[in-house]
């Protein structure tokens, strides 16, 4: 089950679809996805949330030792230009434009 914390913003756009779609396959049988940032929050000034290229989705019930291979799950549902970082108590899960273009371009 897809859940949004209170507050949640997101964008109807191909990026996020892509990455719930890729939450919902990763963590199924697991536990629900639970999407903390869209964006809403504080980021970095740059950050990708604010271009509606970047989610943070919740892992609390993800075992500390599954938490790397399902990045790693997540990351192959995703395009290649998508990045999926472990951080202290999310995955934060973004497309990157620059990595995206050269993708686009045939030079990925």
């Amino acid at each position: 089950m897809l859940q949004l914390k209170d507050g949640v913003v997101l964008a109807g756009n191909k990026y996020t679809n892509a990455m719930l779609k890729a939450l919902q396959i990763a963590f199924e049988g697991i536990c629900d996805v639970v999407v903390t940032a869209g964006r809403d929050g504080k980021h970095g000034p740059e950050s990708y949330h604010y271009q509606d290229r970047a989610i943070d989705a919740r892992f609390w019930e993800i075992s500390p030792d599954r938490r790397d291979s399902i990045a790693a799950a997540i990351r192959v549902l995703l395009p290649p230009y998508y990045d999926v970082v472990v951080e202290e108590n999310h995955y934060h899960i973004e497309a990157d434009a620059k990595k995206e273009q050269r993708y686009a371009g045939g030079m990925a």
